[in-house]
């Protein structure tokens, strides 16, 4: 049985998005995996289905990249609070990123909804954290 029922993955990047849902489904992490190449998809994905009040649609955990091009990451997160303030059955994010400055690190993890910080490429090991 999957740890979890529905995951979703924010990336810019079409190889990392089809390696992590491989590696996701293969390890029975997750029954259902959505992804996003654009910030701004996820976020009227997710405001659409909060809205129809729909829990089979919204995500245990969402997997978000920081840097994309247009609405990056961080915008991502600051959009993410104000539906967080106005929503009970709100995902936990897991930053899933290149980046390695302990600044974004530290900054990404001031945000209430952030459970981890994580480096590219995911892990089979990185699962039990998750």
């Amino acid at each position: 049985m999957a740890k979890y029922k529905h995951v979703l993955i924010i990336d810019d990047d079409p190889l990392t998005l089809f390696v992590t849902q491989r590696l996701m489904k293969n390890s029975d992490f997750t029954e259902q995996v959505t992804t996003f190449t654009s910030c701004s998809d996820a976020l009227l994905y997710l405001e659409n289905n909060l809205m129809a009040n729909s829990s089979e649609a919204i995500p245990q955990i969402i997997l978000l990249d920081l840097n994309m091009p247009g609405l990056n990451g961080w915008d991502f997160m600051d959009s993410f609070t104000q539906m967080a303030s106005e929503n009970t059955m709100m995902p936990a994010i897991n930053i899933f990123s290149a980046t390695v400055e302990k600044e974004d690190e530290d900054r990404a993890m001031g945000y209430p909804f952030v459970k981890n910080f994580l480096i590219k490429p995911l892990l089979r090991q990185h699962f039990s954290i998750l």
